[in-house]
Order: structure tokens, then sequence, then C-alpha cells
């Protein structure tokens, strides 16, 4: 069965140790066009991994790409897709990551993320950072401590676009490179 691997990965180790990849198909006990293939369309079959992984001295899970999804892009782990999933809902088109390359997106940074049992409410907590594009329509209130059910203080800012609520906890906002960042220790995202 042939698996996708980081062929870049490859080449790199590869020219590191200055081996043709002639002589990285002998190491391996492979075909030079088993090689060709592994550095040019990423496809090798567990055992071209293992022999590769075993010439390198290094792990197969360092080359291994994980699966594929539509756009090409790798698929993010499961927390990671349901925080992309919610923050898709609350803003049309976003990224959740660390950076975003999109030109248009929000971006949410957090330490950990829960989801409640009906995977309607997604709670972000620890050190939360939100961007938002400053031309991202969006209502935001402040809320009384009485308004909010059950743990008093717990927050204090309410953000509505379209079928999404964020409740953010104790907000710092201010304006980053066209962007709204809201740092806070705890934000909830609730489908409408």
């Amino acid at each position: 069965m042939e698996m996708k691997i980081n062929s870049e990965i490859v080449i790199k180790k590869r020219k590191d140790k200055a081996w043709s990849q002639q002589h990285l198909a002998d190491v391996c006990d492979v075909s030079l066009r088993t090689i060709q293939r592994a550095e040019n369309d990423g496809n090798a079959s567990y055992e071209t991994q293992k022999a590769l992984c075993s010439a390198f001295e290094i792990d197969v899970k360092d080359i291994v790409l994980k699966e594929k999804r539509e756009g090409g892009k790798n698929r993010p782990a499961k927390k990671s897709f349901f925080i992309l999933s919610f923050i898709f809902a609350l803003f049309g088109s976003a990224l959740v990551a660390t950076v975003s390359t999109a030109s248009t997106g929000v971006i949410v940074q957090a330490e950990s993320v829960t989801l409640s049992r009906d995977q309607n409410t997604v709670t972000y907590s620890g050190d939360v950072i939100v961007l938002i594009p400053e031309e991202e329509l969006f209502e935001m209130s402040v809320l009384k401590n009485d308004l909010v059910t059950g743990e008093p203080n717990q927050f204090n800012l309410r953000i509505v676009n379209n079928n999404m609520e964020l409740l953010v906890a104790d907000p710092k906002i201010t304006k980053v490179d066209k962007k709204i960042k809201i740092t806070t220790s705890k934000l909830q995202t609730t489908r409408l």
C-alpha cells in the first residue's frame, strides 16, 4: 500500500549525506525508480518508508504525511478540526492556527480546548488570543455579571456574528495590523 511521505525531508536527508539517488536506493535495497517516486511524488510503501528511515536513522513518523483533505492541506488533529468548524461557522472563512496565511481569517490560539457533549459549544482556556479582521462584521456588547448564567463574573463581553456567539472573560482589546486582537484567559463559542 502506497502512502504519502514528505519528499522534501527525504531529499534533504539524502543531500545532507551527499548521497546520489542510486546510492540511497542501494542502501535501502530498493530500485532507483522507487527512490525517484518517493522524492518526486512522495509515494512510498511502508517497507520503503522503513528502509528510508533506517538509512537516515529517523522514525517513520518523521517522514509520513498525515492524511490529505480537500484543498491539499494536511488534516488537522481532531481538536483542531472542531475548532476550525466552529470558527468557520462564525466568520465564514477562517483559519485556526498559530500562524495564518489566509488574507481574511480569524486566528484563535489557546493552551486548552474543550468541546461540549452536544458539540455545540467550544471552550478555550489558558492564554487565549483571538485575531479578527477589522472588516469582519460583528456585534459586541458588555455583559453585566448578573446576566451570565451559571458562574458569576465568568464572562463580561459578548460578540455575535451570524449564527455564533462568543463569550469572553476579562478581555483586553487592541488593534494590531488591521485586526482586532482580543486576549483573555477564557473564551467560549456557541452556535445560535
